[in-house]
């Protein structure tokens, strides 16, 4: 069985990248950090991933997904990052990249916030 990463006891802001001109990647990357996160969860961690968490209201809503072009995710993230106790990072393709997640990450840095890697590959075969 694959460790949990972190403390336990503590709670997770989740990152990944999600904005990509093809559809099918932001979909796909959707569905990917949702199986982590969700497989973390049922090991008992307290988990926020903001891609599993607002991507249904992103389409519903029709609000845009890149993260540097819609004030929403800026002020909604970065919120999170300051409740949760702990940063990991889905490093799924584009996850250096992402503005998002780089934002993210500097604040959680910024916070003192214990920061984790998760390699998405054995995660995603369970």
């Amino acid at each position: 069985m694959i460790e949990l990463p972190g403390d336990p006891r503590k709670s997770i802001y989740f990152a990944s990248p999600y904005s990509h001109a093809e559809k099918n990647t932001e979909l796909t990357r959707h569905r990917q950090v949702c199986k982590v996160a969700g497989e973390m969860m049922r090991r008992g961690k307290v988990v926020f991933c903001p891609i599993a968490h607002t991507h249904e209201i992103s389409l519903i809503c029709q609000l845009s997904g890149a993260w540097d072009q819609n004030e929403i995710w800026p002020h909604q993230d970065l919120h999170w990052v300051e409740q949760c106790d702990e940063f990991g990072i889905l490093m799924l393709n584009g996850w250096k990249e992402s503005v998002g997640v780089e934002a993210e990450l500097v604040h959680a840095r910024i916070l003192g916030k214990p920061v984790f890697k998760v390699e998405p590959q054995e995660w995603l075969l369970l």
